[in-house]
């Protein structure tokens, strides 16, 4: 069978904003404003020292940083597995976000019309 590609939001841009529902995860330890170091898989962040990178999630800067590169540059499992939604609210007036990943996950999740 022909290989499905992942959503992501380059990929969704002229997708039915209703199309897809993605659930964004509530649970505390999902980046969060907690402590520890994350790394990010090679898929959603290749720049700089790519996996190599250890951001700092006490920082709420670099969870901003995080944020920004998922939604961008991720796919909705990876958007599943590192967004809290309690944080996504709270930090999506800071967030810069292009204006067609806008487009793309403000039906989505519902959370980034603001």
């Amino acid at each position: 069978p022909p290989r499905r590609r992942p959503f992501t939001a380059a990929s969704a841009v002229a997708a039915e904003p209703s199309a897809s529902t993605v659930t964004v995860g509530a649970r505390a330890g999902q980046l969060g404003n907690g402590g520890g170091r994350l790394r990010l898989p090679l898929h959603v962040y290749a720049s700089g020292q790519g996996p190599a990178r250890r951001f700092d999630m006490s920082s709420e800067a670099e969870r901003i940083e995080i944020y920004e590169i998922v939604l961008t540059d991720g796919t909705a499992e990876d958007v599943c597995r590192y967004v809290n939604r309690e944080e996504l609210l709270r930090l999506c007036p800071r967030l810069w976000l292009p204006p067609y990943v806008r487009q793309v996950w403000e039906p989505r999740l519902g959370v980034l019309a603001s």
